[in-house]
């Protein structure tokens, strides 16, 4: 849990919004271990189970994108959050992906852009992701693929 993580830094992102305005993406540079992103993944993947599982993923999908592992060291973890949320993406049906997109804030957008690009070039569901990229455009603009493309911390 997020409480009881210690957090040793705060760190602070300014980031342009696409109108011109400054807001301000908190990141918690929270010392973890292996382990501990191990046990978040594991709940992210059963989270997504579940919601896959029950046909409702358009109302957790924020909730999977927070707090993603940008900072783990293991890509294996990465790479297993990454094909969590790939089946995620690919349980919803096209007609609802607006829907799932529409409650996220920027954050979590630039989020959903990074797993996007990340899952297509894989190659897998190409055509799936980009119906998910084009509405995450919609919502977020230029700005959201920039900001996916240009930042160093990966997912």
């Amino acid at each position: 849990p997020k409480a009881d993580r210690q957090q040793t830094e705060h760190q602070r992102d300014r980031i342009m919004a696409d109108e011109g305005e400054e807001y301000t993406a908190d990141i918690t540079n929270a010392t973890k271990s292996d382990a501990e992103y191990e046990r978040d993944c594991a709940d992210r993947e059963r989270r997504i189970n579940e919601a896959v599982n029950m046909q409702k993923v358009a109302t957790v999908l924020g909730s999977l994108l927070d707090d993603p592992p940008v900072l783990c060291k293991n890509q294996a973890i990465k790479d297993r959050v990454s094909d969590a949320i790939m089946r995620a993406l690919c349980s919803v049906k096209e007609a609802q992906i607006e829907q799932c997109i529409s409650p996220l804030n920027p954050e979590q957008i630039d989020i959903l852009m990074k797993y996007i690009y990340k899952l297509l070039a894989s190659g897998d569901n190409s055509n799936l992701l980009l119906k998910w990229h084009e509405a995450t455009f919609k919502k977020g603009n230029e700005g959201c693929i920039v900001r996916a493309i240009a930042e160093r911390r990966t997912v």
